[in-house]
């Protein structure tokens, strides 16, 4: 069909417009959707960023529009402050209601009194207080920055905001000023009393611990648990005494049987070096039958003329003689 103008456009449909574009639906898909063109939809966008309305004024007043996105956020905040100012009234109430009931039940139970005081100090201190509701139960986004006091040097000037203020004091109940005067009198003589009692106490476990009979009892039980660490400690010797005899006669045993067998191996290659010896010189002997001396060189000398022998001849590799030459 034909692609409807800004104009022509409903506010159901210029609504479901700026929906879309928040959920980051496309200008195309946007324009199918409604069945516009993709100017209208960027200008109902543009419009409803800028002035957070998307009224066409020419359709009349009176019409149903979206709510502005700020007057929203005001009036979530509002209903938001609203329920909770009320919550928080009420457990206030009921608070002040229950430590009321606690004292009266309490009242001869002065420690009970005492301790519940500054529950009931810091509760009206919070219900009283002239701090803004709104501004102790706001939504806060981000990092929570605490105000630092001395912020302003002596010589800067009045805020402008603070001009005309006029400083009073927090209204004060004669009554109730009474009451926790002499409750908080009360507490402080308890408070010294037990201070009080809770330091003698002390010296006197110092002092028996130090000069008194807990002091002699200590150090009877020092002597005996000396007495009774030297006598472990003299057996816990006399056991490592024995263990090292016994691993020292194991190391000497152990030692001489080293020595004898290198000895006995020492005694073994000497004989073998002298059987050695003992051969060559046998065999050395039997050769010397055979050498030459003065007395039968002209016998040897005639033996070799009378039986001649040729060296010149060829070998292959097996050894074997396979040439020789004719002697002359």
């Amino acid at each position: 069909g034909k692609m409807g103008k800004r104009k022509d456009l409903s506010e159901f449909d210029k609504g479901q417009i700026v929906m879309a574009r928040r959920l980051d639906q496309s200008i195309s898909k946007t324009a199918a959707l409604v069945g516009c063109s993709r100017s209208a939809v960027v200008s109902i966008y543009q419009k409803w960023s800028k002035e957070g309305t998307v009224v066409n004024w020419r359709q009349g007043h009176g019409r149903p529009r979206l709510t502005d996105a700020c007057e929203e956020q005001r009036l979530t905040h509002t209903t938001y402050l609203t329920t909770y100012i009320l919550l928080w009234k009420q457990y206030s109430l009921m608070a002040l209601a229950s430590f009321n009931r606690i004292m009266r039940r309490a009242t001869k139970q002065k420690w009970v009194r005492n301790g519940l005081m500054n529950t009931t100090l810091s509760l009206r201190s919070v219900v009283r207080s002239r701090t803004p509701v709104s501004f102790v139960l706001s939504p806060r986004f981000g990092v929570v920055v605490e105000s630092v006091r001395g912020r302003k040097s002596r010589t800067d000037p009045k805020a402008k905001s603070k001009a005309g203020r006029i400083k009073t004091p927090p209204p004060v109940d004669p009554v109730e000023m009474v009451v926790l005067k002499e409750r908080y009198t009360e507490y402080n003589l308890i408070m010294r009393a037990l201070r009080l009692q809770f330091k003698e106490e002390m010296l006197r476990k110092r002092y028996e611990e130090e000069t008194g009979s807990l002091a002699e009892e200590r150090a009877k039980q020092e002597a005996e648990e000396h007495r009774s660490l030297m006598a472990w400690n003299d057996a816990e010797n006399l056991r490592l005494r024995k263990i090292r005899e016994l691993r020292v006669q194991a190391e000497t045993a152990a030692a001489e049987q080293r020595r004898k067998e290198a000895a006995i191996l020492r005694e073994h290659e000497l004989e073998n070096y002298i059987k050695e010896k003992e051969k060559e010189i046998l065999q050395l002997q039997e050769e010397a039958k055979n050498f030459i001396t003065l007395e039968n060189v002209d016998q040897r000398i005639e033996e070799a003329l009378d039986n001649p022998k040729n060296y010149n001849f060829a070998i292959n590799k097996e050894g074997q003689v396979v040439k020789r030459t004719v002697l002359q």
